[in-house]
């Protein structure tokens, strides 16, 4: 009885990798059939060795002669080594040899020892396998691998039909009621928009419950929080305020939609006192721009109440030049608050302190020269206006005339923070 290695030596360094399974192998036997040219190997292993193991051997060996001889291995082990370690082995088998088994194998427990064979079933099937067959199949396997008769046992486990309809019953109610939810808050906000539940603050209680939000990709504010203050509903999408296009002329307007931070408010009495004149500027990180409004007298106390500097709105009205002003403002016709969506930080708290120590000019609210946690002015606020920016040189004639709006925005800002400190 040669080893295996003995037999194939011409493979032996292809077979490197298999040398641990081939290194005490022995060839009990060879069939060849030379008119399909294969050749059956009957190997005895002294450890379980698995078919994919020996399939993949046979194609090595295969293709080192060229493929004139085709090579299959059936091993050989002893008794003592049929275990549930062998089990993956058998349901394979089973699986090949019966397709009807295919489904009820799945999550199935075996045990394998001197009394039998015992298969436990979890999805149901015992007739179908037994009408099959499978019992002989198993004992039969075992007997020409291991030499020993076993006596096969199948059971399955007494299924709850009422049980699981009624769970699939939930299971389908679930997700209908979750359909139903999302096409309301759809058809109540916007197209695309989503619950999102928001994780408790680090110093909530333990015992406080994830706060439910209404969110869009792409819109900075949470949509369940619009409250109209002025006009009607606004039920379009804002813009960002630096895509604005300003009128081909000055008797012409463009209607936008815009959301964004107050800053810069002011707001006096008509000479007449019929009308509150109220001006500010509106910015959404991105841009910022002038809004000029006239409110009757008596609708301006309510208005006045929750429009401040700070707050943060959404806004629909039109861009129109304002010939008072001489510039481009927006005259509203529709203002909501809203709550801003706060990013949570995660960083460690220094990693935030030095990333925070200097303020850019970007968000139009901090003075770069100031550090945070400064001395605040007096108007409670660390200069909350834009500072002037250069001219780009060679643009075209619009965009010349959006940068000179915008200095006149930031010019107009800081004389009237330096106006209300020195009355301070």
């Amino acid at each position: 009885m040669a080893t295996f290695f003995e037999l194939f030596c011409e493979c032996k360094d292809s077979l490197q990798k298999y040398e641990q399974a081939l290194s005490e192998a022995r060839v009990l036997s060879l069939s060849n059939d030379t008119e399909s040219g294969h050749l059956t190997a009957f190997v005895r292993f002294p450890r379980l060795v698995s078919d994919r193991m020996l399939r993949e051997i046979a194609s090595v060996i295969t293709a080192q002669f060229g493929g004139s001889v085709r090579l299959s291995i059936e091993p050989r082990f002893d008794k003592s080594l049929c275990t549930e370690a062998y089990a993956p082995e058998i349901k394979a088998y089973l699986k090949k040899t019966v397709a009807v088994t295919n489904g009820f194998l799945e999550g199935s427990d075996w045990k394998i020892d001197e009394n039998g064979v015992f298969a436990h079933l979890k999805h149901g099937g015992l007739a179908i396998l037994e009408q099959a067959g499978c019992v002989r199949v198993v004992e039969d396997f075992l007997l020409e691998r291991f030499g020993v008769r076993l006596q096969a046992h199948f059971s399955e486990e007494t299924a709850d039909f009422a049980g699981e309809l009624q769970s699939v019953q939930q299971n389908i109610d679930k997700a209908e009621h979750a359909r139903a939810a999302a096409a309301a808050v759809e058809q109540k906000y916007a197209p695309g928009a989503v619950v999102k539940k928001e994780k408790p603050k680090e110093n909530a209680p333990s015992d406080e419950k994830p706060v439910e939000h209404v969110v869009k990709e792409g819109i900075g504010y949470y949509l369940e929080s619009v409250r109209p203050i002025y006009g009607n509903i606004i039920r379009k999408e804002p813009m960002p305020i630096a895509d604005i296009e300003l009128p081909e002329n000055d008797m012409e307007t463009v209607p936008v939609v815009v959301w964004g931070r107050v800053f810069c408010f002011d707001e006096h009495t008509s000479k007449k006192g019929k009308h509150k004149i109220i001006t500010f500027y509106i910015t959404d990180e991105t841009y910022s721009f002038m809004v000029s409004m006239v409110v009757k007298i008596e609708q301006s106390d309510e208005l006045l109440d929750k429009l401040h500097n700070g707050v943060y709105i959404l806004m629909s009205g039109e861009v129109k030049f304002d010939t008072f002003r001489h510039e481009y403002v927006i005259d509203p016709r529709a203002i909501s608050t809203v709550e801003k969506i706060e990013k949570q930080d995660n960083a460690p708290k220094k990693a935030r302190r030095a990333a925070l120590t200097y303020q850019h000019v970007a968000n139009g609210r901090h003075d770069p020269r100031k550090k945070i946690g400064g001395a605040r002015d007096k108007m409670g606020t660390q200069g909350d206006c834009h500072y002037r920016p250069r001219l780009r040189a060679g643009v075209p004639r619009r965009d010349e005339r959006r940068q000179r709006q915008n200095q006149n925005h930031l010019r107009r800002g800081s004389l009237f923070y330096r106006r209300l400190k020195r009355a301070g």
